[in-house]
């Protein structure tokens, strides 16, 4: 989950998500973190990234647009959360 604004969060829980988040819905700036998430989820869904790069990628553009990321372990599948 991460927070664009005063009340308004969004929750992103794969990279499909992300991907369609960060291609139609992204306000943020669109610098070289944006660049690489997209790069990164468009990756994971084609089958040539592991998911994990598109995470990263994704909480990194959201760093460079000063979103606020709301919680560690979105995106990570049951089970997998990080210790």
């Amino acid at each position: 989950m991460f927070r664009v604004g005063p009340g308004l969060t969004f929750t992103v829980t794969n990279t499909e998500d992300a991907a369609r988040y960060l291609l139609s819905r992204w306000e943020g700036e669109k610098g070289p973190a944006h660049r690489a998430a997209r790069e990164a989820c468009l990756g994971v869904l084609a089958g040539v990234r592991d998911p994990e790069e598109s995470r990263t990628a994704f909480i990194a553009a959201c760093t460079e647009a000063r979103m606020e990321v709301m919680a560690d372990d979105f995106h990570r599948p049951s089970g997998t959360r990080k210790n």
